[in-house]
C-alpha cells in the first residue's frame, strides 16, 4: 500500500512559472520570508491534490497573493 501524503497548511502551490517575472519575484519573495513555495509543473494539474497544499498563489488585479486552496481540492478522506 502507498502511504498518502499528509497535508501541507503551510505550503503554498504556484502556477508553473513560465517566464513571468512578476510571478518569479512573487515566489522569490515569499522563499526569503521562509514559506514553503511549490511550482506546478505543466502537464500535472490532475496531480494537484497529492501535494496536500492548503494555499495557493493566484494573480488578482495585477497582483499575485496566497489564497486557500479550494476546499473540493484540499480535502483528503481520514483513513484509519
Amino acid at each position: 500500500a502507498v502511504a498518502a501524503v499528509p497535508e501541507s497548511p503551510q505550503a503554498i502551490l504556484a502556477p508553473t512559472l513560465g517566464g513571468d517575472a512578476s510571478l518569479a519575484a512573487a515566489v522569490d519573495r515569499l522563499r526569503s520570508r521562509g514559506e514553503i513555495v511549490i511550482e506546478e509543473l505543466p502537464g500535472h494539474e490532475k496531480h494537484r491534490a497529492e501535494l496536500g497544499c492548503r494555499l495557493r498563489l493566484t494573480k488578482v488585479n495585477g497582483r499575485w497573493q496566497v489564497k486557500p486552496w479550494p476546499a473540493s481540492v484540499s480535502k483528503r478522506k481520514k483513513t484509519s
